[in-house]
């Protein structure tokens, strides 16, 4: 029996960012990513075809560490896409949707590897190498579901041309270790635009979500988005469009007080919510700007990504403006994660499970950490969540819970506020629950 550390190692202690590193080098396509009844995107090996050249275990990035594991920082902006149509369906200010488009155009880039709703899944997007500006229109939007990016390494080497890649840290830090290891993509990617990424969710999170706004299974549903804009504005609700054309919506309070049932154990490991890897870092402004309409919050780590951005903005492409870099990374909660992070760690070590390498030594080592008691709990549901009686219990979640979770964390203060608003509510409108805005009612 063939022995991968990436296997006995990686997924048997479930460390598997789903990345999907380890199945785009191997040459024989023996690690193809498959889904798994409790909606993680893993490998799976066909021992037939295995050469065992260990490529796989080499890239892994929870096996290694890529050598540049380190934050830099060139200048800090907010921006904008110029043109509005873009910003509006693009998440906050639209830069990541119009920078590549315009690097396409301008023949800046040749392709793009970039992630697109699939019409015919609309729960699972997937990853796509870009050739023309208008493939970018699907990419906008976040996905807060495994897509393993890097499984496209392979046609990332065959592919005749510079490349732009969009990724979120767990695809960098493999993107990375693929660089160090093979030649040809040395000089391939030209541009690396990362994104801000609290965590994933499981793919049953999308049809749990769909469920709490009123649109039914996943035979019914066209379109989903985890953050549309068009019912409240940013930050953006759950938007769900049916076959019928018919828009459901959810407030965003539904997929915030659901997520930790969702989350999968790297997640909860994770430290780098920055993207440490990259050119170019994209994410919400939170804590900096808060209105209907925001820019987006855009860390330039390079030189070459720093270039990009003012060939763009005297393009006409993109509008910059500076930010304070502190302000920005503030507002990302970065300590907080980082403590996460490591209390996650304690909790594997204290279970008798591997850590990442990340969190094994240096500055984000586990044993540095401070404990936090609910870490435990959200470790064991992540391992148990994908056992069979934890999957029945999320596929048959009531859609009260996001609701109760949201209302039992809030504090007596708010708990009390929400009550007497619903009392009032009723008194008004004979209902508790207020209205979902929707074009027909919305002033």
């Amino acid at each position: 029996m063939i022995d991968l550390r990436i296997l006995s190692g990686v997924v048997a202690n479930h460390l598997c960012t789903e990345c999907g590193t380890c199945s785009g080098i191997c040459p024989t396509d023996a690690l193809p990513m498959r889904e798994t009844p409790g909606g993680q995107v893993l490998p799976d090996l066909v021992e037939s075809k295995c050469i065992e050249c260990g490529l796989c275990d080499m890239v892994c990035p929870e096996l290694e560490l890529p050598e540049r594991f380190q934050a830099a920082l060139a200048d800090t902006f907010l921006g904008r896409a110029a043109d509005d149509p873009t910003e509006i369906a693009g998440q906050a200010g639209g830069v990541g949707r119009a920078l590549v488009a315009w690097c396409l155009e301008s023949g800046q880039i040749d392709g793009a590897v970039i992630v697109v709703d699939d019409p015919a899944e609309p729960f699972r997007p997937k990853a796509l190498i870009a050739t023309d500006p208008s493939q970018v229109r699907g990419a906008s939007r976040s996905k807060y579901c495994p897509i393993p990016v890097n499984a496209l390494i392979l046609q990332m080497m065959r592919f005749e041309g510079r490349l732009a890649y969009v990724g979120l840290s767990c695809h960098m830090q493999g993107l990375e270790l693929a660089v160090q290891r093979v030649r040809k993509l040395r000089n391939k990617v030209v541009l690396r635009i990362g994104l801000f990424c609290d965590r994933v969710l499981t793919y049953p999170a999308a049809e749990f979500l769909s469920r709490c706004s009123g649109a039914g299974n996943s035979g019914s549903v066209a379109k989903f988005d985890y953050r549309g804009k068009e019912w409240k504005g940013w930050p953006g609700d759950i938007r769900v469009v049916t076959a019928d054309g018919r828009d459901h919506n959810s407030p965003r309070a539904s997929r915030a007080g659901s997520r930790a049932l969702f989350t999968p154990v790297h997640c909860w490991l994770c430290p780098d919510k920055l993207n440490v890897l990259c050119d170019i870092a994209l994410g919400d402004p939170h804590g900096v700007v808060r209105a209907r309409s925001v820019p987006s919050a855009i860390l330039a780590r390079t030189e070459t990504g720093e270039r990009f951005l003012r060939a763009a903005e005297s393009a006409g492409a993109i509008r910059l403006e500076s930010a304070d870099a502190e302000r920005i990374v503030a507002g990302q909660n970065i300590r907080d994660n980082t403590q996460i992070a490591m209390a996650g760690g304690r909790e594997m070590l204290r279970r008798g499970l591997e850590l990442p390498k990340v969190l094994q030594e240096g500055p984000f080592a586990a044993e540095r950490g401070r404990k936090l008691r609910w870490m435990r709990l959200a470790i064991w549901w992540s391992i148990e969540s994908q056992k069979p009686w934890g999957i029945r219990v999320l596929r048959n979640l009531p859609t009260w819970e996001p609701r109760a979770w949201m209302w039992f964390k809030s504090g007596p203060r708010k708990r009390y506020r929400w009550f007497t608003a619903a009392l009032k509510r009723f008194a008004r409108t004979g209902r508790l629950r207020q209205t979902p805005v929707t074009a027909a009612n919305r002033r």
